[in-house]
């Protein structure tokens, strides 16, 4: 596993990745007198810069990071692209397809990883062994020369084709659910007096990292728990359980 997997900080990941920038994004967008109202341009600016420099500072200790630490600058990044474009249209108003816009940022980054993941099959560095199947968590050194000295190699692969495909649901689950929460927020600004709708724009960005977080981080903890459950009885299976007959034969024994 990658270092900025092993040495990065959850707690910290999430305040400056998904706390901090709603609070800046629903308190700081008005353009009000408070001294903290900064207006919607540079509060978007400010919640975006955060996770961008968390990002960049796992890059730095870590000597290059991780792939879902690079994935998720590049998000930071085209939320800021297209944040640019749906606020340069004609007038104050945003353009009208913002929201599809941004609801396929939104799905790009899981479906990307999903399609890698696919694609990576499950070899030694494929995402699956460095997302899940790690030898620090499943100790897959040992675990594969035991299914060797059993003969299962093709009912191993099989489970790990299944990890694989599980997995890649998770993901391709994230990209759907992200794809509507995004539309469910941003399809109403389109509804609002042109003058209201760079605010609102902010609020509906707020939101949708806050409900995308916490609605998408269901179904990944209940897939991901389910795959701790069945991994380690399976391959308790494979590696315990006397391999089938050869075919020619019956299985002699040692």
């Amino acid at each position: 596993m990658a270092d900025s997997q092993r040495h990065s900080h959850p707690l910290l990941s999430i305040v400056c990745s998904v706390l901090l920038p709603v609070l800046i994004l629903d308190e700081c967008s008005a353009r009000g007198g408070r001294w903290y109202d900064l207006g919607p341009v540079v509060a978007l600016c400010v919640a975006l810069s955060l996770p961008l420099l968390y990002g960049a500072w796992i890059l730095w200790r870590h000597r290059g990071g991780g792939l879902i630490t690079l994935l998720g600058i590049v998000t930071t990044l085209l939320t800021g692209l297209v944040t640019v474009y749906a606020q340069t249209g004609p007038g104050e108003s945003l353009r009208p397809s913002t929201p599809w816009f941004y609801a396929a940022k939104e799905a790009a980054l899981p479906f990307f990883i999903a399609t890698l993941i696919l694609l990576g099959g499950t070899g030694e560095r494929s995402l699956l062994r460095v997302l899940f199947y790690t030898d620090e968590l499943f100790h897959t050194r040992e675990v594969e020369a035991r299914i060797a000295a059993q003969h299962r190699e093709s009912d191993y692969r099989a489970l790990l084709g299944l990890m694989n495909c599980l997995l890649a649901g998770t993901f391709l689950t994230s990209a759907v659910l992200s794809y509507f929460i995004a539309l469910h927020f941003q399809l109403p600004l389109l509804h609002l007096p042109a003058e209201q709708q760079a605010v609102a724009y902010n609020y509906a960005v707020g939101n949708i990292t806050f409900w995308s977080w916490l609605i998408i981080s269901i179904p990944v903890v209940l897939i991901f728990t389910g795959l701790f459950i069945l991994v380690p009885r399976k391959i308790r299976q494979l590696t315990q359980e006397a391999p089938p007959p050869r075919e020619g034969g019956k299985s002699t024994p040692d």
